[in-house]
């Protein structure tokens, strides 16, 4: 049973090792406009930019409105 698991274990973490390396390019995340919601914008920012290399612009929008473009765009 233990070798099983980690047998699992090392696969799920070969898979997701590829993952991390893929090109990620533009991304474009909305700051809401509520405190907690807009520090973990800018914490997620700092990681795409610096921990992956993408391309991170944040737009300052309201909740709702923000969502709503979001389904609208389908992303």
């Amino acid at each position: 049973m233990k070798r099983y698991l980690f047998s699992f274990a090392a696969l799920g973490a070969l898979m997701s090792a590829g993952a991390a390396h893929a090109a990620c390019g533009d991304i474009t995340l909305s700051a809401f406009n509520w405190q907690s919601a807009e520090v973990n914008t800018y914490v997620d920012q700092f990681i795409l930019n610096n921990g992956y290399g993408c391309n991170v612009s944040v737009v300052a929008g309201d909740t709702v409105p923000t969502l709503t473009s979001m389904i609208e765009k389908a992303q």
